[in-house]
């Protein structure tokens, strides 16, 4: 079973890995970035600026909402993440 360490300096604290982002079509690469854990997300989200560094291309936008039921316009880019334990793509349109 993988477990993952807390950081106590969220109330209430949550899961956080080190993970490194990269960028598909130019291999740019942010490494060692804390990222929080969510199990019950369905998408998963990476701020702007960190878009900005890897110079990532928006495929499109997509309306989603949260829990409160606001919606949102958030852009569609593909990019993939990797830690020690897990890796993952997003997917192409």
């Amino acid at each position: 079973m993988t477990r993952y360490r807390y950081n106590q300096q969220l109330v209430p604290p949550a899961p956080f890995v080190h993970v490194t982002l990269r960028c598909g079509d130019t291999g740019k690469e942010l490494v060692d970035l804390p990222a929080q854990l969510d199990c019950a997300a369905d998408r998963t989200v990476i701020p702007g600026k960190l878009v900005d560094q890897l110079g990532l291309v928006p495929l499109d936008e997509l309306p989603v909402s949260g829990f409160g039921g606001q919606v949102f316009s958030c852009r569609h880019i593909a990019w993939s993440c990797a830690s020690a334990t897990w890796r993952r793509s997003s997917p192409r349109s």
